[in-house]
Order: structure tokens, then C-alpha cells, then sequence
């Protein structure tokens, strides 16, 4: 964990070649370059990257990845698809310009508990996908979903009409 230390500069390519690398927190720094293709790195439970200066697209993830903090950079391109990443619980990419549809991974391992991806050039479909999210405990269920309620196709999900459960709507930036 090297976050808020004034690092400067890009991301070391070789990362995604380091097969046992468990957790990558770079948070709150002055990195500037693309993120590495990190696919690599096969047990990579834990991507922390927010609050750089980040650019480019997303690059291939491992399928290992419980949490991605890329918010609050300069991140942008089509956003790949992350239906075949079942282990996510935790994902931030706000304050972005990705683009395209959003696609959560289908029939998730865990249930979702953070999802917030508002302020990029998103759109998706609530309650027609197979994700789950944590529903045992909506005071841990925490949602910001790009533009209004009205941007979105699909049937609601019960989830959202959980007491307790934090649903929002960010206007879109675009």
C-alpha cells in the first residue's frame, strides 16, 4: 500500500505480470498514466487506484477482483464488460468519462454492497441481469447509478424499495 505518498508518474507495466499480487492501493497521488493491463495477476483481490490523474481506458482485469476504486480520475473510453467478473462487491469508477453500457457481473459469487458510477457517459439496466446484491443488510447496500430515473430500461429490482437501502440518481454531468 503506497496510498497518499506524493507518488508521481505512471504505473509500472510489469504489475500484471506479478501472479501472487493480492491487493494494489495507489490512491490519492499524482499518477498520470495508464493503468497497466493487470490480468495478469491472477489472485488481485483489491484494485485502489482513486484520486489520481489517471487516463485511458480500463484495462483487462482479473477475474480474482473483489474491489476497484478507480473514481475521482481522468479515466475514459468504453467500459468493458465486467459480467464474467463474479467475485466483485466493490465498485467505484465516479468522476470519469467512461463510456457505453454498464454490464455487472452475472450470477456474482458475493452480493454487491458499493456500486457508484455516476458522473461518466453510462447507461445500463437495472433488474434484468442476474446480479445480486447485499440485501440482508441494506444499511451496507450503498448505490449511485448514472442520470435519472428515467435513463435507466428494466424492471426495478425489489432491493430498491428495501428500507434502509441507499439508492441514488445523479443527474448526468454530460
Amino acid at each position: 500500500m503506497l496510498h497518499d505518498n506524493s507518488l508521481m508518474g505512471s504505473i509500472p507495466q510489469g504489475l500484471g505480470d506479478l501472479r501472487k499480487l493480492v491487493l494494489l492501493d495507489l490512491s490519492s497521488n499524482a499518477l498520470t498514466s495508464t493503468v497497466p493491463d493487470l490480468s495478469g495477476a491472477e489472485m488481485l483481490g483489491a484494485l485502489v487506484l482513486h484520486n489520481n490523474e489517471l487516463s485511458g481506458p480500463l484495462p483487462g482485469l482479473p477475474k480474482s477482483l473483489q474491489t476497484l476504486y478507480l473514481h475521482s480520475n481522468s479515466m475514459s473510453g468504453k467500459l468493458p464488460s465486467l459480467a464474467e467478473h463474479s467475485k466483485v462487491r466493490q465498485l467505484t469508477l465516479f468522476n470519469n468519462d467512461f463510456e457505453g453500457k454498464l454490464v455487472l457481473p452475472s450470477n456474482n459469487e458475493e452480493p454487491i454492497t458499493i456500486l457508484y458510477v455516476h458522473n461518466n457517459r453510462l447507461s445500463c439496466e437495472v433488474g434484468t441481469h442476474n446480479t445480486t446484491f447485499n440485501t440482508s443488510d441494506p444499511n451496507q447496500l450503498h448505490v449511485v447509478l448514472p442520470g435519472n430515473m428515467f435513463s435507466f430500461s428494466g424492471d426495478l429490482p425489489p432491493w430498491i424499495t428495501m428500507r434502509g437501502s441507499r439508492l441514488l440518481y445523479a443527474e448526468p454531468s454530460w
